[in-house]
């Protein structure tokens, strides 16, 4: 029982790590997009 219990816990820890992995490209892209969106909106104020 012991034996799964730490596998069971070796799982757990592999998925939250995966999902923290996935937060943070989940972050960096929207940062990206947000800069594109900042990019967009002063070219488009520029041609006003």
């Amino acid at each position: 029982m012991s034996e799964y219990i730490k596998r069971l816990i070796a799982c757990i820890r592999w998925y939250v790590e995966l999902e923290n992995c996935y937060l943070a490209e989940q972050e960096k892209l929207q940062a990206e997009i947000d800069s594109e969106n900042t990019r967009h909106a002063d070219s488009n104020f520029q041609c006003s």
